[in-house]
């Protein structure tokens, strides 16, 4: 059966962190394959320009873009 047993799932995480690492967005989408991004956030930064900027350098990578920024900022 197929829960016999020990299994290992492995899902690795890469951060890139530090000064101007949010514009690299597109191109680190564009590495992974990504032809569209969906870019989640809350009102609050939609309304300080943060989705607008981020979005801006994923559409500037070329890829298709979808918008949603009515989460529940916590």
């Amino acid at each position: 059966m197929a829960w016999d047993g020990v299994h290992r799932f492995a899902c690795p995480t890469s951060l890139h962190y530090g000064r101007g690492a949010a514009s690299e967005i597109g191109e680190r989408l564009v590495t992974l394959g990504v032809s569209r991004a969906l870019l989640i956030s809350d009102p609050g930064l939609e309304a300080a320009g943060a989705v607008g900027t981020v979005g801006g350098w994923i559409e500037a990578a070329g890829l298709g873009l979808e918008i949603y920024a009515q989460t529940q900022p916590n």
